[in-house]
């Protein structure tokens, strides 16, 4: 992997009942590995709050995540919106204000921030959707995208 440097950090235990795998990848990406200081990027097979963590994804795989999203849930790639997020559950829910029932969503872990800003630009530029532009910070790792609807901001 070129220098790029790894390392594997106990996952704290879980409530009784849950199962994670004993450890979680953390690296930030830049620089010497610092314990404590590196945001973690996987838990393999692990549980993040209440739902399992997702293995980061290729481009190739979220975009074709998110175009089969939309064609399951209809309507033209302008009546969709792509973003980048570090938290895609409280941006949809409360920054977007969808709803948790009846609104067409999907979120994907990507490999780094890069990419997943270069997902969000695939779609706002070649398929036309709506979106946020701009860079991203060291944690927008998630690809997020969601039907637009008169509820939703934007």
């Amino acid at each position: 992997m070129g220098g790029t440097k790894f390392h594997l950090m106990p996952v704290p235990p879980l409530a009784q009942g849950s199962f994670a795998a004993p450890f979680c990848l953390r690296h930030s990406g830049r620089g010497p590995i610092v314990p404590g200081h590196n945001r973690p990027i996987i838990q393999i097979w692990g549980l993040q709050g209440r739902g399992w963590t997702m293995a980061a994804k290729s481009r190739t795989e979220i975009i074709d995540d998110i175009e089969d999203c939309i064609g399951r849930n209809g309507g033209e790639f302008g009546q969709w919106y792509v973003g980048f997020t570090a938290s895609p559950k409280i941006k949809l829910f409360s920054g977007h204000k969808l709803k948790q029932s009846g609104d067409a969503w999907i979120s994907r872990l990507a490999k780094d921030e890069f990419e997943a800003h270069e997902v969000a630009e695939f779609f706002r530029t070649t398929r036309k959707t709506k979106g946020p532009g701009g860079q991203p910070s060291d944690n927008d790792l998630y690809v997020y995208a969601y039907k637009m609807k008169s509820h939703t901001k934007p």
